[in-house]
């Protein structure tokens, strides 16, 4: 991951007063493709996401909740 991402990361709330190499070591980049599914709403998971490119939708059944990512200005 690149020392700009994890900068990034350190914008997030809970980020915040994580250092910028712990943050290097627990952090992992993954890049998903349009349409890929990255969590189903029952599955357990033991991950937190957070978009810092382009945007994610987010649905419940086949009805879309929210598009979550970073915005653009």
């Amino acid at each position: 991951m690149t020392v700009e991402k994890v900068l990034l990361l350190q914008d997030v709330d809970i980020f915040e007063h994580t250092s910028t190499e712990d943050l290097s070591h627990i952090a992992e980049e993954i890049e998903y493709q349009t349409d890929d599914v990255i969590f189903k709403e029952d599955e357990i998971s033991d991950s937190m996401y957070v978009v810092i490119e382009d945007k994610v939708k987010l649905t419940r059944g086949e009805k879309e909740v929210m598009v979550a990512g970073k915005s653009r200005n």
